[in-house]
This record gives C-alpha cells, structure tokens and sequence, in this order.
C-alpha cells in the first residue's frame, strides 16, 4: 500500500469516526444546558467509548479533541477508555489503551497507557478524615501530571505525578510522586531502577573532532643543503 492510498484510507477513517462521533457531542452539548458540564460530558464519553473497532479509535479522538481543554495530534484512545473531567490536557502521540479511566490530568507527549490504567485525580478525593456522612463531603480534585515518554504497565493506579522518561510496573499503585528516568513497582510504588537516559544525536553544526593519524613505518629521509 503506498503512501497517498494510506493517506486516503486514514482521511476516510477519520471521517467515520467523526460521523460516529457526532451523536455523542450533540448529546454533551445540550446536556450541558440541564446540568453541569462535567456531568455531561462524562455521559458523552461513556456513549463514545463503547465504539469498537478503528471507527471507534478515531470517534472518540474526534470527540475529545473538540471537547478537551487540549487534545494533540496522533492520539490513540483505546476501547471503553474514559475521561471524565473536561479539563484534562494531553499531548501529541499519547497512546492510550483499552479499559482506561482518566480524571483530572496533564498527559504529556508519547505517553504510553496500557489497558485497564487508572489515572485518579489526586489521593484524597473525599478528604483524608474518616465520617459517617462522607457522601456529603465536597469531593477536592487534583491535578496529576504524567511526563513526556512515559510508560504505565497495565492494571496500574496513578494518584501522584510521574516524571518524564518514566517507568512504572503493571500492578502499581503510584502514592507519590516518581522522579523523571526512575523505574517503579510495587503497592505501594518503590524505586527499583534509574532508568538510562538516551544518547543524544550529535549536533549536526558542531565540528568533527580530528582523528589522530597513524603511524607510518616508513622511515622519514633527512635531506642536506648542498654546499
């Protein structure tokens, strides 16, 4: 398959996924006129999430890219993957798997989530003091911000930042925050590993270091003025 009849192929797909799409932000767009937007828009993203297939990749793009407060370019949003608070923020090349659920969140570029991630929005949501009456509570949102190249294993639940260049094993439970280039595992998430940071490529304007030049056994001939 060459290159423009991909392109073709990608544009008809995306499309679809819009056309697919176009009943959940009806539906986001006048419910937000009855209740509160968060509500509504967490009720549009259920709707949209159970899409399958590649229709479905790019329906639910299609929908939080005009329904974000920021949406990259290249995002992948797996099957039954949700976001509930409209506020969250994700960059280019995101990739995120199926059975995810997102709150209130910063995802940098080339994130990586696998399937069934759990991204809360901070640790306390209902206050950290034990009540009979907690349902009452005003319910406290916090930020949790994921760096650039980021890789969360599957099953994991993120209630703390995540450096860039981050690792953290399937299974964890993120408490607090993890450093950027650190490898974590474990419930609760422990440091087990830095993780190397990557060469950079050579500055293209920087001059070549000279090359000592080797030796050569021929012997040098001293030459004498003539008298």
């Amino acid at each position: 398959m060459d290159q423009r009849l991909k392109n073709n192929f990608k544009l008809a797909a995306q499309m679809l996924g819009l056309l697919r799409a176009t009943p959940a932000l009806i539906q986001y767009r006048v419910g937000s006129i009855f209740m509160d937007k968060n509500r509504a828009f967490s009720l549009a993203a259920e709707s949209v999430a159970k899409v399958p297939g590649l229709v479905g990749t790019y329906a639910r793009y299609a929908f939080y890219k005009q329904t974000l407060a920021h949406c990259g370019k290249d995002v992948c949003f797996g099957f039954m993957s949700i976001i509930s608070k409209r506020d969250t923020r994700i960059g280019d090349k995101a990739y995120i798997g199926r059975h995810v659920s997102i709150g209130l969140a910063d995802i940098a570029h080339s994130v990586l989530l696998s399937d069934n991630v759990q991204i809360l929005s901070g640790r306390h949501h209902h206050g950290s003091e034990a009540d009979a009456d907690i349902q009452s509570k005003p319910l406290k949102y916090n930020r949790v911000i994921l760096g650039s190249s980021t890789w969360v294993g599957a099953n994991c639940v993120i209630m703390n930042n995540v450096g860039r260049n981050s690792i953290v094993g399937a299974g964890s439970v993120v408490v607090k925050p993890v450093k950027p280039h650190d490898k974590v595992v474990g419930v609760p998430a422990r440091s087990v590993k830095t993780v190397p940071k990557s060469k950079a490529a050579p500055n293209a304007t920087s001059k070549p270091k000279p090359q000592p030049q080797p030796k050569s056994d021929t012997p040098k001939l001293k030459l004498r003025r003539a008298a």
